[in-house]
């Protein structure tokens, strides 16, 4: 909805890109438990300062919903390379 009047067919673009990139990474965080965050909340809280124009506090909640969802993704990462071992490099496997 927030994009819907851009006229800049490559700013959509990389939105659209950004967007999948997101869902890709929104998914991996979600292989492990974090603390409870309402997601729609933060994405309520941002559309609303967006629509206001109220722009710093709105980069501000954006930063923070990022850091967030990087948060969780941090630790769907430590969780896995605890639970599975990286596989040694091939010279160090025939000795």
């Amino acid at each position: 909805a927030l994009l819907s009047a851009c006229p800049s067919r490559i700013l959509l673009e990389n939105c659209e890109r950004l967007h999948e990139l997101n869902n890709r990474y929104r998914l991996y965080a979600r292989t492990v438990q974090g603390p409870a965050r309402s997601v729609e909340a933060e994405h309520k809280r941002l559309c609303d300062l967006a629509l206001s124009r109220s722009a710093d506090a709105a980069a501000q909640a954006l930063i923070e919903h990022y850091q967030h969802t990087g948060d969780a993704v941090m630790k769907a990462t430590m969780a896995s390379s605890e639970a599975r071992p990286l596989p040694l490099p091939n010279s160090l496997n025939s000795k």
